[in-house]
């Protein structure tokens, strides 16, 4: 005989909506009463009268228990319940597994605690995936219920208990009702024994930065956005299909997220994640300040083995500027560094087409204003290096400049300027002539000096780009008379303090 003390400890178990019940009654007449369940609708159950089914989702969107709905309808065949408590065992979810009225299985999670339903509705979805079901029916059915919904209810375990067809399954054997009781109340969890169970208790398989976020650090509101949405990338590598309750629970707990977003925002980011093959945001704060590359290569969902997309994995590291005039700067991506010039840095187009040509690397779209913003963020602790004076376009242009005229630079044996002839320009060879003031100056046209340093494979600046850069060097440009021809020449001081003769390679021209 079913004792008072069991009919409340079995009324406890099952806590949900207050406004409403399910009935059950053997000739398999079911309806919604709009009711509370009273003790008195629990004993009826347990002694086989009416059967009640109870909706585990209160008003307040909160439950104490949830369930996983292993349906044998469609097979016509018994749920083999010592297989099933096998799987629950190997993956140690405190689910306590029971026969359904139709001959399925009912897996019941009991809590010590009120959780919200979407995050027990999540966990047991993703528990169900785990155990070889995925897509069965969970309960609580809803996430939220407004004053006008009932929810969804379930029939419950042992009806007509003392011989029953609905029973708990452990140790090999049926449990009777008492046996069930304790059995169930040992199995009571709460939230972090859960939380543990479906990510890790410390989430060892996750990338070490998100790891310290979510057991340690948390976030504050200046990176929140970026921080949830790299952390809805890794629970869609956890499951795809069960990423916006994770992801609602952790944004709700105040011990990671201070100010959580509003739901909208969070299932802005979920669709955003659910829809693209995005990796993580590595380069972008809180992430990248708790960055371990090397150890996030072994984790499961880090950017190893765990991570592949049709991209490259991306980590921007640092940004030098190297003070040259024009500046170079040295970025450093995925440990590799490389020299690029502020045209190319700047667009983003320009710099994936530079990490494929000079690091093999097929990096993944970004919008124009979420590059600039990282850029903006590499320049706040850019480190500047004042260059030598002989590197840089200007300096390398100097040199070549140098040895080009160097031919022409000579004294005679009496220690004066050996003069060329001016004709010898239609050669392609620079001369030294004497301007309209009586100085030795050196006059040669571009087009040779340009030939020169193709030759020399030494083009680090062209067209006005290069102009500018002879004027700098203290060139003039004026146009002569060769001849017949009148052609434009540039010409620059000339300087004879060499005496080693050099003769530089020369294409004649005639």
């Amino acid at each position: 005989m079913v004792t008072d003390a069991q009919v409340e400890r079995f009324a406890a178990l099952y806590k949900g909506l207050d406004r409403v019940r399910g009935v059950w009654k053997k000739t398999g007449y079911m309806e919604t009463v709009r009711e509370k369940p009273e003790l008195n609708h629990f004993r009826d159950h347990l002694d086989g009268d009416v059967g009640i089914g109870v909706v585990p989702i209160d008003d307040e969107s909160m439950v104490y228990w949830g369930a996983i709905d292993i349906d044998a309808h469609e097979d016509g065949e018994f749920i083999p319940l010592q297989d099933v408590l096998l799987k629950v065992e190997e993956q140690g979810y405190p689910l306590v597994v029971c026969q359904s009225k139709s001959q399925g299985a009912h897996l019941y999670l009991f809590l010590t605690e009120r959780l919200p339903a979407a995050l027990v509705q999540g966990v047991l979805k993703t528990w169900a995936a785990n155990l070889g079901y995925p897509g069965v029916e969970v309960f609580p059915k809803q996430k939220k219920l407004t004053k006008t919904q009932v929810g969804n209810w379930i029939n419950l375990p042992y009806f007509a208990a003392e011989d029953t067809v609905r029973y708990a399954w452990f140790g090999g054997r049926a449990l009777t009702l008492d046996e069930f009781l304790g059995h169930a109340e040992s199995k009571m969890s709460d939230k972090t024994k859960i939380m543990g169970l479906t990510f890790g208790a410390d989430h060892q398989d996750a990338p070490p930065c998100l790891q310290h976020i979510l057991t340690k650090g948390g976030v504050t509101s200046g990176s929140r956005n970026n921080a949830l949405f790299n952390i809805a990338v890794y629970l869609k590598k956890i499951d795809p299909n069960n990423i916006e309750e994770p992801l609602m629970q952790i944004n709700y707990d105040k011990s990671i997220v201070y100010k959580p977003l509003p739901r909208r925002e969070i299932s802005t980011i979920v669709s955003s994640v659910g829809k693209g093959d995005y990796g993580y945001r590595c380069n972008e704060e809180p992430i990248c300040s708790l960055c371990d590359k090397e150890l996030c290569k072994t984790r499961k969902y880090g950017i190893g083995q765990g991570n592949k997309t049709m991209f490259h994995d991306f980590i921007f590291g640092g940004l030098k500027k190297i003070m040259t005039d024009p500046p170079k700067y040295v970025v450093e991506v995925n440990g590799r560094e490389m020299v690029l010039d502020h045209a190319i840095l700047f667009n983003f187009i320009s710099f994936q087409l530079a990490c494929f040509a000079y690091a093999d690397l097929v990096i993944p779209n970004m919008k124009r204003d979420d590059w600039q913003a990282m850029l903006k963020e590499k320049m706040d602790t850019m480190e500047c290096i004042d260059a030598p004076e002989d590197v840089g376009p200007k300096a390398v242009v100097g040199g070549m400049l140098e040895e080009f005229t160097r031919v022409c630079e000579r004294l005679d044996e009496n220690g004066q300027p050996k003069f060329g002839n001016i004709e010898d320009i239609l050669r392609g060879i620079p001369v030294l002539i004497e301007n309209e003031e009586k100085v030795p100056t050196v006059a040669f046209r571009s087009t040779d000096f340009i030939a020169f340093l193709k030759r020399k494979r030494s083009e680090e600046a062209k067209g006005a780009d290069l102009w500018v850069i002879l004027r700098g060097l203290g060139c003039g440009y004026s146009k002569t008379r060769v001849g017949k021809k009148v052609i434009r020449l540039w010409h620059k001081p000339a300087n004879l303090g060499h005496t080693e003769f050099r003769p530089i390679e020369i294409e004649e021209k005639f």
